[in-house]
């Protein structure tokens, strides 16, 4: 391998949201993430959001997992301000010996120069043994074979700056595939969801729209079977309950709003506004705070 040496140059791209989407889906054309579910989408949108990678040549998806190339390692090195270049070379085999590597692995050692703490060095592996098996399970299954199959070289370089690179920025200044996981398994976390599901319940309501919910005869059916008939009864009446304690409040507001904006307020308007409302709310089930925020008013007609 020929020693490698690179400059200093212009690390960062600044993607907008717009730029980074286009980018995302022209990589699920053509660059490495055919194929890709919705989750795993998200997880590259975040970390190249986070971490300001290209989703065309810095970070892909292999085996579902993201996977972050030479390229998107350099992009991320290059941006230290301690950073002063690096380079990469392949141990000999009398080096291999000495540091007890097996002869036939492929190790490559990386040197990462730094304006404060000089020249610090990390090696890389591949195993043999990593190579065969990576090709033997693509044979079997009839895929592609792992990166670590068909590149073998490039891996071991690439875990070589990843380790050199954590040698002298430490780790809160690399991103690691494991990151991602962690934030999957984040964003899943039982805790968490509950948390967020209570938050959107407190602020927009649970099946507020129920129209919506139960034109989907297929899910709606599915529920109603799952819950005993007593039960079903119960919250029928509850809901109705509801509904009603909903339309006495809804006349009780409309009430005071009246008296307090005097002779300024479209009583007439208002009325057949409010009435409609209220035909609405008892034959539809609609929100309550929809029809109490309505999107526009009237010209000269204040709102509450």
């Amino acid at each position: 391998m020929t020693a490698v040496e690179s400059s200093i140059a212009l690390a960062t791209r600044g993607l907008s949201e717009k730029q980074l989407r286009t980018r995302i889906e022209l990589a699920q054309r053509s660059f490495g993430l055919q194929g890709a579910n919705q989750t795993q989408l998200n997880v590259v949108y975040l970390l190249c959001q986070r971490w300001d990678l290209d989703p065309l040549t810095d970070i892909t998806l292999f085996e579902g997992q993201p996977f972050v190339t030479i390229d998107g390692r350099l992009r991320l090195l290059r941006r230290h301000p301690e950073y002063r270049g690096y380079q990469c070379r392949p141990l000999s085999v009398d080096e291999k010996q000495a540091w007890g590597y097996d002869t036939a692995d492929i190790v490559v050692e990386c040197l990462i120069r730094t304006t404060t703490w000089g020249e610090i060095s990390a090696r890389g592996k591949v195993a043999a043994v990593e190579v065969q098996v990576a090709r033997d399970r693509a044979e079997r299954s009839g895929k592609r074979s792992a990166p670590i199959g068909v590149h073998p070289v490039e891996i071991a370089e690439k875990r070589a700056i990843a380790r050199a690179e954590r040698a002298a920025f430490g780790q809160d200044q690399v991103l690691d595939e494991e990151e991602a996981l962690t934030i999957i398994e984040e964003r899943n976390e039982p805790a968490k969801l509950a948390r967020d599901a209570a938050a959107y319940d407190r602020i927009y309501g649970s099946d507020t729209n129920g129209d919506q919910f139960y034109d989907q005869p297929d899910r709606a059916a599915k529920d109603s079977s799952a819950v005993p008939a007593d039960e079903q009864r119960a919250e029928h009446l509850d809901f109705e309950s509801t509904q009603k304690e909903l339309l006495a409040d809804y006349r009780k507001l409309l009430g005071e709003a009246k008296r307090k904006l005097g002779e300024s307020f479209n009583a007439a308007d208002w009325t057949l506004r409010s009435d409609a409302a209220i035909e609405e709310i008892e034959t539809k089930g609609v929100a309550l705070g929809e029809l109490m925020n309505p999107r526009s008013e009237p010209a000269g007609q204040a709102a509450f």
